[in-house]
């Protein structure tokens, strides 16, 4: 299958093609347009933008939870706010893998072997290499700088090189190489309030001997 015709069968999902997809992403107030349908709808383009959104948002409460000083109430908050966000970010990429199975992957060989990734994780993946380089724009003096402009070609370059894969793995299913995984993601979190509830920062040992931390986010000190 050459780029054209896997282009349109990813328009034939989403309704819009690789390079549009790309340009919209790298649109500054693309988080923010109206969306064309709610995802209850079932319009494929609202869980891309969803998605979008939910990577947006996850960042900044990324950011939030690293500010110095900050009170361990406001942490333990932007802990559970980003837990439901990587909740709901899982449930966008499998939906989208969905969309993909019902629109593209149709009558494909069920009996080829599984792809590692998906277009849901792509999609992924290539949002926040958007919101990267939407960041590193934003700033300046980080743009303007040798090192700014060589991390802008890389982000730019590993864009293009999800754009193929994508393509790629399209073409794979369509012609019945390989299939998409069927298994959905889910991931486990722990209760909101496990991370404070052994203690004030008292570590334990493991299994191994290794001090283990009291922040089960955090490695084995040993390890760290």
């Amino acid at each position: 299958m050459d780029e054209l015709e896997a282009d349109a069968a990813i328009a034939a999902a989403l309704g819009y093609r690789p390079f549009e997809i790309v340009r919209a992403f790298q649109d500054p107030d693309f988080a923010w347009q109206p969306q064309p349908a709610s995802e209850s709808s079932g319009a494929p383009w609202a869980h891309v933008v969803a998605l979008y959104r939910t990577n947006h948002c996850l960042w900044k409460a990324e950011d939030a939870a690293h500010t110095v000083g900050i009170a361990d109430e406001a942490l333990a908050s932007l802990k559970r706010q980003i837990d439901s966000l990587n909740l709901r970010r899982n449930e966008l990429i499998e939906a989208i893998d969905q969309i993909f199975r019902k629109r593209v992957c149709a009558g494909s060989s069920s009996s080829a072997p599984p792809l590692h990734d998906s277009p849901g994780l792509i999609l992924d993946r290539l949002s926040i290499e958007s919101l990267r380089a939407r960041v590193l724009r934003a700033n300046a003096a980080c743009a303007g700088s040798a090192d700014g402009r060589r991390d802008l070609l890389a982000i730019e370059q590993e864009m293009d090189a999800l754009v193929e894969r994508l393509r790629e793995i399209i073409g794979a299913v369509i012609s019945g190489r390989r299939t998409l995984r069927q298994a959905p993601r889910v991931k486990i979190h722990r209760a909101p309030n496990d991370f404070r509830a052994r203690g004030s920062g008292s570590a334990s040992k493991s299994s191994n001997g290794k001090e283990r931390s009291a922040d089960p986010t955090l490695p084995d000190k040993a390890e760290r």
